[in-house]
């Protein structure tokens, strides 16, 4: 019981490990953006979120799973609960996970739901993260959304999410 424990508590450092040295959020850009199709909206929501994560269960080979709920803050004004994978080698620095969350709530006015997947991995240190919004996941008045989230959890989990949207009808 003893070593899942401390694995689990190993793999929950490793999450905020990749997180915190995610690249940040990019600089709102000094240049508009190129113009959205006709009928489609792009644009960038800004904020913070809250996180908690409970370890499930960890297995022999070292996979442990997760429970992780959000509460975002900002432009997404939403919670989210998801369930993640993550595992760490023996290689110091070299760790990945895996991600998938279902986010409700409503962005910049619009309500509705979305599922957001993360891929993130640590090679000797250098880390690559991924999150995206799964393709014709969106529902209610976000049904049609697209796009792709950073996040910077050394600035109180900053996120940006970069998104595309279909006009209101």
């Amino acid at each position: 019981m003893r070593l899942k424990s401390t694995l689990a508590a190993t793999l929950t450092a490793i999450l905020a490990l990749a997180l915190r040295l995610a690249p940040p959020p990019p600089a709102r850009a000094e240049q508009p953006a190129a113009a959205a199709p006709a009928g489609v909206t792009s644009g960038e929501a800004r904020g913070h979120f809250d996180v908690q994560i409970t370890s499930r269960a960890t297995t022999s080979e070292g996979i442990g799973r997760f429970l992780v709920t959000k509460k975002f803050h900002g432009d997404l004004a939403a919670e989210s609960q998801g369930e993640m994978l993550a595992v760490r080698t023996k290689t110091p620095g070299s760790q990945g996970y895996v991600l998938i969350e279902h986010v409700a709530g409503s962005l910049k006015g619009r309500s509705g739901a979305f599922m957001l997947q993360h891929f993130g991995i640590m090679d000797r240190g250098r880390p690559d993260v991924v999150l995206v919004v799964v393709p014709d996941s969106g529902t209610g008045d976000l049904t049609g959304l697209a796009g792709r989230m950073s996040i910077d959890a050394a600035d109180n989990h900053a996120y940006v999410l970069t998104y595309s949207l279909p006009d209101a009808r």
